[in-house]
């Protein structure tokens, strides 16, 4: 019977036995190899996701996904905060740029207020009232197009609207 040798290995500090003419083994296996720094493939713990943003990786995190990452902007926003964000809160990028993780380029929101912002953003009239002079000159066009409705477009000629209006009864006999 050999004697083994005990050797610690360099990535999870485990205690295993080794035959003394393998002196290279530095792991106690495979997992430990191919896992972490020692790994071809570890690029310090940082990797960018497809979606554009960046991932750390993180040990001891509450928050951490199933690969041990957690997102560097949120990881900013709690340094600056001094505690752990929540899973609910949501961390804005101000310049839409979301490699950008300097604290002030970064705001936190819950997600109604996150969509919210997002909306009023990419459509310039959603979420803003019309103003008394806009309500009136609506108002005026439905009245002098006659018809009542609000009908903001210019105001169509009685040719137009005997076309459409014998054009929606030859739809309803098909029916």
């Amino acid at each position: 019977m050999k004697k083994l040798i005990s050797r610690i290995c360099l990535n999870c500090n485990k205690r295993f036995e080794v035959n003394p003419k393998n002196t290279r083994q530095k792991f106690c296996s495979r997992y430990c190899v191919n896992n972490g720094s020692f790994s071809a493939m570890w690029k310090g713990g940082i990797h960018i996701e497809t979606k554009g943003y960046i991932r750390i990786k993180q040990r001891n995190h509450p928050y951490i996904d199933k690969q041990g990452y957690v997102l560097e902007h949120r990881l900013a926003m709690e340094q600056s905060l001094g505690r752990y964000l929540l899973p609910y809160e949501i961390v804005h990028h101000k310049n839409h740029i979301k490699t950008d993780n300097r604290i002030e380029n970064l705001e936190i929101f819950n997600a109604s207020e996150h969509r919210r912002k997002h909306n009023l953003e990419n459509n310039p009239f959603k979420g803003k009232k019309h103003t008394l002079e806009t309500k009136k000159r609506m108002r005026e066009t439905a009245i002098r197009n006659g018809n009542g409705k609000w009908n903001i477009g210019r105001p169509r000629s009685e040719e137009t609207k005997q076309r459409i209006s014998e054009g929606q009864k030859r739809r309803w006999a098909s029916l």
